[in-house]
């Protein structure tokens, strides 16, 4: 509804409970029955006869920053604002707003308080008891407080002239003095006529009758007008309360991309009612379907949700993750802090080398490695805050993957440290202190040897690169493995006697070049060579599969799996971004991959499936450098921001693992099944399914679902290769699923 050119002599703002409700009801009644005194309309004709409307809203609506459209244009045309006060009030941040909209739109002069139950002290709000330079004020209104309702309505009639007086610019004595000389002329005037009645009945019986009939009709006429009135309102208000619940709807993706979701369950359980047909808090499909999707109430573990996020006072250089989820680290500009997310609580705080990059800080447990501020490699506990000289000499940070070592790489050599006591189990010093450099380290499964990627490097080409293999308990080279001339090695992994090698030029007239090595250490030789190029290849790692196996690797734009056996190229995917990490997420070779510009895919590299998700991270990730996720805990920066965003792994716990029979299963070829005793249907388009009422209006999105089995009741879902099942859950489930998570969060 339209409300810019509607004039309203008063504006009625209370708090939507019995009291309250009852006094905004008879005084807006009272407003708009009342006219002035014939005397003081004699002597003041430039005044109105009459107030003409007065604005009250039905619906009590939550409030998050701005006030509807509607109800903004309302009190923008009102002449005054009349504000019911009991203790209630201070409570309804809906009113609050529309007083300070008021006083910002028309100023204090023209707010008239009305202490409908309670104290002054205790019912009054702030803005009424202040003037705009904060000093103490007494506010004007009316006193309507009684015993029962009876009494409450006996004080309107003569206080609520106190309220009338200044909105016609009038003395209240005057005014009062005046609207009883006309009641009592009323009154004598009644006297005579029933006077005359009695002493000329017959007389007059006709005449009597006509007049009766005439104040009936005009009584018919009024109360007509009044509801006519009344059903505007409420239609003004049922539009008032969609529009904002849509509003709502609209905002909760930003709230739950924000890390707020407690505020975004919070919001949409305001604005929906506990029982659809409710007729004061109107019913939104889109409310229904935002909260659904905020709960993860149909996610069977591939979902992620916002849990919040750490702000740092600077630029984040970078971050890790404890193992456990528990310890989150981040630094940067020669600070390095420690917050415990279970506990979200700051742990530790310390200060670090000024110019720390991304990887020179891990945290392996309760303990973290990062160079001091006199570039010092040392460890801290975060429990005790005890801290150790590890070395004397920082460099370069390498972890050495799938093992609690780290390797710290200076001028002199490479040293080897045992993150859980911090000492240093291996240093390989270099032969030529100036000219070699360690690009890559791993070690072997069982932990006996490390392998140590030693290069120098000209202007033109890689150069001169060995993989030395040193036993770590004697500290003896055992081998030297060369590789071709102008190329280097970048990533290692093993599987039994077997070293692959990504080799790869990425300096030189052909441009980048890259290849996985199989080289068997037993007989000492190169087995073959993949057959891929033109791709610098990282982040090897070896995966058993039934007995078969395949190597797992990555370049800037694409994932592969590679065949164990001869190095061909069993699957390969494209990613739509620069890859920032790739990051297993079980044994059978299931990887996250992440991308700079904040998306999620997932790769199977077990069958060569990769799938783009619809999970982005949040806006202020334009992007992303760092990420890790442990346990179904994700946490990730971005370049030049100072937030790090921290998600967890949404599972509903009704899940089950579905056994088996018989399911429906969506297709482009049966797009739709009918749930026929919920009333609802499953859709499928575009590999998106969707959860809809029989109007056809969406109640959820259903990641992963793949169709219905109608002999259980229960929808089916493929996460990871296996399949799940959820029941569909009734609208009061929902909200019942939704007050729980608030109370568990004090919501």
């Amino acid at each position: 509804m339209n409300l810019e050119n509607v004039h309203y002599d008063a504006f009625i703002s209370y708090r939507h409970c019995e009291v309250d409700q009852f006094a905004a009801e008879n005084l807006h009644r009272i407003l708009e029955n009342f006219k002035l005194p014939k005397g003081i309309r004699k002597e003041r004709p430039d005044l109105p006869e009459k107030i003409e409307r007065v604005f009250r809203d039905q619906e009590e609506l939550p409030l998050t920053t701005n006030l509807a459209d509607p109800i903004y244009e309302a009190l923008k045309n009102s002449d005054n604002l009349i504000v019911i006060c009991t203790p209630r009030l201070k409570e309804s941040l809906w009113c609050q707003k529309e007083i300070e909209t008021f006083i910002e739109l028309h100023g204090r002069s023209h707010v008239f308080a009305v202490l409908a139950e309670g104290e002054p002290d205790e019912s009054f709000p702030y803005q009424l008891l202040v003037d705009d330079e904060g000093y103490p004020i007494e506010p004007l209104g009316a006193d309507f407080r009684g015993n029962t309702k009876k009494e409450m309505l006996k004080k309107m009639k003569t206080e609520s002239l106190r309220l009338i007086a200044p909105m016609f610019g009038l003395n209240f004595d005057d005014l009062r003095q005046r609207h009883r000389e006309q009641k009592n002329r009323k009154l004598m005037t009644i006297g005579a006529i029933v006077m005359t009645i009695i002493l000329a009945f017959g007389v007059f019986s006709g005449v009597m009758a006509l007049k009766i009939k005439k104040q009936a009709d005009e009584l018919a006429v009024q109360n007509d007008k009044i509801s006519k009135q009344s059903e505007e309102i409420q239609t003004q208000a049922h539009e008032i309360a969609v529009k904002y619940a849509l509003s709502v709807a609209d905002s909760i993706d930003e709230l739950m991309s924000n890390g707020d979701k407690s505020k975004a369950i919070r919001n949409l359980r305001d604005v929906l009612p506990n029982d659809k047909a409710d007729s004061l808090v109107p019913y939104t499909p889109e409310c229904e379907r935002a909260l659904a999707n905020s709960l993860g109430i149909y996610s069977v573990g591939s979902r992620f949700s916002p849990v919040g996020s750490v702000e740092a006072d600077d630029v984040i250089a970078g971050i890790d993750l404890s193992a456990d989820g528990k310890y989150l680290i981040y630094f940067g500009l020669g600070s390095l802090k420690c917050v415990d997310l279970e506990a979200e609580e700051e742990v530790l705080s310390t200060a670090c080398y000024n110019t720390i990059t991304k990887n020179e800080a891990l945290i392996f447990g309760q303990k973290i490695f990062y160079p001091d501020e006199d570039a010092k490699y040392v460890m801290t506990d975060v429990l005790s805050g005890d801290t150790k000289i590890v070395l004397d000499i920082s460099g370069s940070v390498k972890k050495i993957k799938g093992h609690d070592y780290l390797c710290v790489s200076n001028y002199m050599g490479d040293n080897l440290i045992n993150t859980n006591t911090g000492e240093v189990v291996l240093t390989h010093l270099y032969n030529d202190e100036t000219s070699f450099i360690t690009s890559t380290v791993a070690m072997s499964p069982d932990e006996k040897y490390a392998y140590l990627v030693h290069t120098k490097l000209d202007s033109l080409k890689t150069a001169e690169c060995t993989l030395k293999m040193v036993e770590m308990a004697s500290g003896s080279l055992v081998k030297e493995i060369s590789v071709p001339e102008g190329f280097r090695i970048k990533s290692i992994c093993q599987d039994k006697n077997i070293l692959y090698l990504s080799i790869c030029e990425e300096i030189g007239l052909n441009g980048n070049y890259g290849s996985i090595y199989a080289y068997d250490l037993d007989s000492d030789g190169y087995l073959f060579k993949s057959g891929i190029t033109n791709h610098v290849l990282s982040d090897l790692e070896a995966i058993e599969n039934n007995g078969d196996g395949f190597i797992f690797c990555q370049d800037n734009s694409n994932v592969y799996s590679i065949s164990m056996k001869d190095g061909s190229i069993l699957y390969s995917e494209n990613s739509k971004d620069y890859i920032v990490e790739c990051i297993k997420v079980n044994e059978s070779g299931n990887y996250l991959v992440a991308l700079e510009d904040g998306s999620i895919a997932i790769y199977a590299a077990s069958s060569g499936i990769y799938m783009d998700t619809d999970f982005v991270l949040y806006p202020y990730s334009k992007r992303v450098s760092n990420f890790r996720f442990v346990k179904g805990m994700l946490v990730f920066h971005s370049i030049d921001s100072n937030r790090v965003g921290v998600y967890r792994s949404m599972k509903n716990p009704d899940t089950k693992e579905y056994l088996g029979g018989e399911y429906t299963m969506l297709t482009d070829s049966e797009p739709q099944i009918s749930i026929p005793d919920k009333d609802m249907t499953l859709d499928y388009k575009d590999y998106e399914v969707t959860l809809r009422d029989s109007s056809g209006a969406i109640l959820a999105d259903l990641i992963d679902c793949v169709g219905f089995d109608e002999s259980e009741n229960v929808l089916v879902f493929e996460d990871s290769g296996k399949l799940y099942s959820l029941p569909v859950y009734e609208y009061s489930e929902l909200l019942s699923r939704a007050d729980a998570y608030l109370a568990s969060v004090g919501g």
